[in-house]
């Protein structure tokens, strides 16, 4: 699955080059360090390219964003952001035991090992309770979170930090209209899904099937959500991080065949 970053757009060669050589937490935490003048990925051309490719979107506008970057226009609304669905500040902040995003420094990223065979080492140093599989898991739900299947054009973006900025929380929120943020989105959905279910075709028409189950959003924690996020053990985490790699790969899977591909 391709990294959206790794790309001639935001990558000299010799960066690509040594993108491939370190693991997907250094490259995390460079790219947030050293690219932060660039669009955000959401807003990227490969985005753009993504949404404009399936049916539902394919005949709206395009237009250049006002931070960098472009997005696309739905016919009924004014203007229209975009976003990934599940992000990874949050829960590496939690599963690790790290800080404040501002703690995200030149000298944060002298800590941690480029190579991922000295990662594991570090990781423990920071929670000693993790071990390779909940560390594996971890790995994988990162290298991830840029591809294809994690990227959803939107009404609004999410105000980070009350629901690990996962798409778990996100959808449920959209159906049960838990607050202004998810009565918004679902007045989007009302507006532009012509059906007598809308919520139901919004799910279809964006190849989210993966998340929802009998009229019921599913939830990344499973049957054992943990009372904090900061309480979580490994082995909750890593029932986190499957499901939420497992989604985003049987989205990608669905975007990439083109099962909604536009012929046009």
């Amino acid at each position: 699955m391709q990294d959206l970053r790794r790309t001639d757009f935001y990558l000299t060669l010799e960066e690509q080059n040594n993108w491939d050589d370190n693991n997907i937490l250094y490259n995390n935490i460079w790219f947030f360090i050293n690219k932060q003048k660039m669009p955000d990925i959401e807003y990227s051309d490969a985005a753009i390219s993504i949404f404009k490719s399936q049916d539902f979107y394919h005949s709206w506008n395009v237009m250049y964003h006002a931070c960098g970057g472009k997005v696309i226009l739905p016919p009924k609304e004014d203007t229209f952001n975009a976003d990934i669905m599940t992000g990874w500040w949050n829960p590496c902040k939690y599963f690790i035991g790290l800080k404040s995003r501002t703690d995200i420094t030149p000298e944060f990223l002298k800590e941690i090992p480029q190579k991922r065979d000295c990662l594991f080492d570090w990781v423990k140093d920071k929670n000693p309770d993790i071990k390779e599989k909940h560390f594996n898991s971890f790995i994988s739900f990162l290298e991830i979170v840029y591809t294809a299947g994690n990227l959803i054009p939107a009404p609004l973006n999410w105000k980070a930090g009350r629901s690990l900025d996962g798409w778990d929380y996100k959808l449920d929120n959209i159906l049960n209209q838990k607050d202004s943020q998810g009565e918004q989105w679902y007045q989007y959905i009302v507006n532009n899904y012509n059906s007598e279910k809308p919520f139901e075709c919004f799910i279809e028409k964006n190849n989210l099937q993966m998340y929802y189950n009998s009229n019921k959003v599913i939830s990344f924690w499973g049957e054992n959500k943990p009372n904090s996020w900061s309480e979580a053990t490994p082995e909750q985490w890593t029932t986190y991080f499957e499901n939420a790699t497992n989604c985003i790969i049987a989205r990608n899977n669905i975007l990439l065949n083109g099962r909604t591909l536009s012929t046009k």
